[in-house]
């Protein structure tokens, strides 16, 4: 079969051959991409997905790569990265923005014109267009919560704009499907006292440096808590923390953590993946959902 890299591509987006992907996850894993394509707007992602239907091709999607485990062998085929589609636009409460732009850059603007409503995200990683589409949050809030509008390409590659308030958010459920693309998000957000902003976002931090391994390379939590029950607590409870395959590590601070501990694989992490599911299955009778991606 043709390889993506040798067809005629669409034109005037940035393309990289053999681009390796283990310095754009948050895990440092992952082979090589065939094709990496870096668009800058929804123009060029709409090119780009037309011309992946009519190769018969389904593209990777790679955002800031903070919840995704790249296969050693990298990922054949188009790999669309979001990181160029940087816009920002402001209106009043309201912030308009690109999908890869950052969850920290976006808190730091927020505080910075004084608007609340994005402190409790301080610490997580990853881009807006993540975000939104697993509905990250923590104990305090989600994203879908301050979302007033998300512009996607469906997998028809058709532009979509969706509400908000109309969409069914719920635990790591977004606004995005598999084989969708969010280009743009809104955020509705409200004057706020700074000091009481900077406070909120100290607690956080403090709160997540003592409960996260956040000094390591990971994907953050790799599995899905089941219902009323803690993922991070089941595997503690399994005496699986601080269990190791190679140069991958289950944390001894968040059970629900797998750390890249220097050189690792991700054939070694998938190793301590199925090793936790069957554990879990055995002792418990639960059967663990993934919350990494696995690619």
């Amino acid at each position: 079969m043709e390889l993506a890299s040798q067809r005629v591509l669409p034109p005037g987006i940035a393309y990289r051959h053999g681009e390796p992907l283990a310095a754009r996850t948050s895990l440092r894993i992952g082979g090589p991409a065939e094709t990496l394509a870096l668009p800058a707007g929804l123009r060029q992602i709409e090119a780009l997905m037309a011309w992946s239907r009519s190769e018969g091709l389904v593209p990777f999607i790679l955002g800031r790569g903070t919840n995704v485990l790249i296969s050693d062998d990298g990922l054949r085929g188009l790999v669309i990265s979001t990181e160029r589609m940087q816009s920002i636009q402001v209106e009043g409460t309201r912030i308009r923005t690109g999908a890869g732009v950052t969850l920290r850059s976006l808190i730091r603007l927020a505080f910075k014109l004084g608007l609340t409503g994005l402190e409790c995200f301080v610490g997580i990683p990853g881009s807006i267009g993540g975000a939104v589409r697993m509905n990250a949050g923590t104990r305090d809030g989600s994203i879908g919560e301050r979302v007033s509008e998300v512009l996607v390409l469906d997998s028809e590659n058709r532009v979509q704009r969706r509400a908000g308030r109309d969409l069914l958010w719920g635990y790591r459920q977004g606004a995005v499907a598999d084989g969708e693309v969010a280009a743009h998000v809104v955020l509705q957000l409200e004057p706020g006292s700074r000091e009481r902003m900077r406070e909120c976002m100290r607690r956080t931090m403090v709160d997540r440096i003592a409960r996260q391994p956040l000094g390591w390379p990971s994907a953050g939590c790799v599995f899905r808590n089941p219902p009323g029950e803690s993922a991070g607590r089941l595997i503690e409870q399994a005496g699986l923390k601080g269990l190791r395959h190679g140069g991958a590590r289950i944390s001894d601070r968040h059970a629900n953590f797998i750390l890249n501990d220097g050189g690792a694989t991700a054939g070694e992490v998938r190793a301590l993946i199925d090793i936790i599911r069957r554990e879990i299955a055995a002792r418990f009778g639960i059967s663990l959902t993934l919350e990494v991606v696995l690619a």
